[in-house]
């Protein structure tokens, strides 16, 4: 492939289910459109290294590790919205859940995702449903 006018093709095809996805995590638009950026940057730095047959799901990957490496100088303030829209949550129950209820994604895409079994995910989903579902009677 190699050739950056392909790239810029594959790029505007995905870019928005990308950006999404990071808009619903970080719900911070300057944050979500940083990884964003970071994302098809390691995206066409590692083409020729893909594992994945499917282009989709390869960009997932990296979106999720951006997200889940990202430094603490580039998480917004604390307390801001996405704070308290996942306070007992840790990121990687906040992705999984993410994944899962915003994104719409089957187990078995998620758990491809995040190089994990379908159990695995399904386990970390209810925990996160919990979670939530317990903060929410705490907060009424």
């Amino acid at each position: 492939m190699g050739s950056v006018s392909a790239f810029e093709v594959l790029s505007s095809r995905y870019d928005r289910a990308i950006l999404s996805l990071l808009l619903h995590l970080t719900e911070c638009e300057t944050e979500a459109l940083d990884l964003c950026r970071a994302v098809f940057l390691a995206a066409y730095r590692n083409l020729p290294r893909r594992k994945t047959e499917s282009v989709y799901v390869w960009l997932y990957q990296i979106a999720a590790e951006q997200w889940l490496q990202r430094t603490p100088d580039t998480v917004g303030t604390p307390g801001l919205k996405s704070d308290r829209q996942f306070p007992a949550l840790s990121d990687r129950e906040r992705l999984v859940f993410t994944l899962k209820s915003a994104e719409r994604l089957a187990l078995r895409t998620v758990a491809m995702i995040l190089y994990d079994s379908e159990e695995a995910i399904a386990r970390t989903f209810s925990r996160a449903v919990g979670k939530l579902q317990a903060d929410s009677k705490r907060n009424y």
